[in-house]
């Protein structure tokens, strides 16, 4: 049976808390819930094994003592309202009754009772996850290229604006190995908490070009982390998008990135899920957001079989017949459609969109465009021999390029490399990383 018919459908299915999978079961079985309940309701009475408190309700003016504790048939500790309120549940049940909140709040209230750090970002274990390989500081496996005529047109290319580069960390990169000499990519960092700081530990990195070859290459022999991990590290988190690939990630945030307690996550790939991260979700409302094909669905049915009892709701989409991914769909229909998809059936409060809160992609595209177009031809052209270069030095004839507005180029030589590149005095070459630079100018 599929989790989710194909063709662009969302389906929710529930998820109970007290499932089959740890931490949640085993953090409920182990609450001592007659000292929860005395906790709020004062001391009650014992007897035959059960417990018997006045109901804790604000809203129940309870005169004899009519809320009972007891064990069930497996063994955990249940609570019964046996007047009005008539509430019946576990520990984590009678914390989300009892202070009328979200899952994920009674989870985190749940483990401030038992003495367990929450999930992020006050929970060691989840943060101290470690890619099996990590890529040394010395040798990160790529060399960064300035060049934002490359960058500009890779977020054309997608319809994303220029935020994305900033709030995801986007590089032009070349990659340090012999087949990839001539390729230029755009490197999207992984990010995980190291010695208490957010360090970049792993990456991918997409081809420009769309030549023949692997499109996305990561590091040798590591195993990357969730994409966007960072976005989890929020103690207001009631929900949770997992997409698959950093692309589809970036999409899908653009589409709900102003919607408060909704984290955006993503896999490096369709067999890339790894069972250890479902600790992240507990107690969350969960979308898995797999492609339109086989490794979609099968990616799908992973996450899902692994998150099942551990988070709240679990919900699958799957974008529309014709579309592949997130990324395409957003290009095809516009990130209203994205946001439709991923937010339709989320039991959080999902705000109206405003005609300005999110532009058009294809303004974004259109508006890239023009920048391209005037970024090649009044900042790369040399004025002298009329050749295109990226630097404010023209490397062909020897002469400084200048700007279409008459002013001069603020232009400056590495002391070390005795390469030209824009700056003033007293700053590292940004191409070799060392040295002074020397200001000069020269006059249109």
């Amino acid at each position: 049976m599929k989790p989710y018919p194909i063709g662009g459908a969302t389906q929710a299915f529930t998820s109970h808390i007290r499932g089959s999978l740890p931490p949640l079961k085993d953090l409920i079985a182990g609450i001592d819930l007659p000292a929860l309940v005395a906790h709020y309701a004062g001391p009650g009475k014992h007897s035959a094994g059960n417990w018997q408190f006045h109901c804790p309700h604000s809203a129940h003016a309870d005169s004899k003592p009519s809320f009972s504790v007891f064990t069930g048939r497996d063994g955990v500790w249940r609570c019964h309202c046996l007047s009005q309120c008539g509430h019946v549940g576990d520990a984590l049940d009678f914390l989300q009754w009892l202070h009328g909140c979200e899952t994920g709040e009674a989870v985190k209230r749940l483990r401030e009772w038992a003495g367990q750090p929450a999930p992020l970002p006050h929970h060691p274990k989840a943060k101290s996850k470690q890619a099996k390989a990590t890529i040394a500081v010395q040798d990160p496996g790529y060399a960064v290229v300035n060049d934002p005529a490359a960058m500009s047109g890779y977020l054309a290319s997608r319809s994303w604006p220029t935020e994305v580069v900033q709030a995801f960390g986007l590089q032009v990169v070349r990659l340090n190995r012999a087949s990839e000499a001539a390729t230029l990519r755009v490197l999207h960092p992984f990010t995980e908490y190291r010695a208490g700081e957010w360090r970049e530990t792993s990456w991918q990195a997409r081809r420009l070009d769309n030549a023949e070859g692997t499109r996305w290459l990561g590091p040798r022999g590591a195993s990357l982390p969730l994409y966007n991990l960072r976005a989890l590290d929020t103690e207001a988190l009631s929900a949770a998008v997992i997409c698959e690939g950093p692309a589809d990630t970036v999409s899908a945030w653009l589409a709900t990135r102003d919607i408060a307690g909704l984290a955006v996550v993503g896999v490096a790939g369709s067999q890339a899920w790894r069972r250890e991260w479902r600790d992240y979700f507990a107690g969350l409302a969960v979308v898995i957001a797999g492609d339109n094909d086989a490794a979609g669905e099968a990616f799908t049915l992973k996450v899902a079989t692994d998150l099942r009892g551990v988070a709240s709701t679990l919900i699958a989409a799957c974008p529309p017949a014709g579309v592949s991914d997130l990324t395409d769909m957003a290009k095809a229909h516009g990130l209203d459609a994205v946001r439709r998809l991923l937010t339709e059936v989320l039991p959080i409060e999902v705000p109206a969109i405003t005609p300005t809160a999110t532009p058009p992609l294809d303004a974004w595209a259109a508006q890239w465009a023009l920048l391209t177009e005037h970024f090649t031809n009044a900042f790369t052209v040399c004025k002298v021999c009329a050749a295109p270069t990226p630097h404010a030095y023209c490397k062909k004839c020897s002469a400084l390029t200048r700007r279409d507005n008459g002013k001069p180029v603020h232009w400056a030589k590495c002391d070390n490399c005795g390469e030209h590149t824009v700056g003033g005095h007293g700053s590292k070459c940004r191409i070799c990383g060392d040295g002074y630079r020397v200001k000069c100018e020269v006059q249109p």
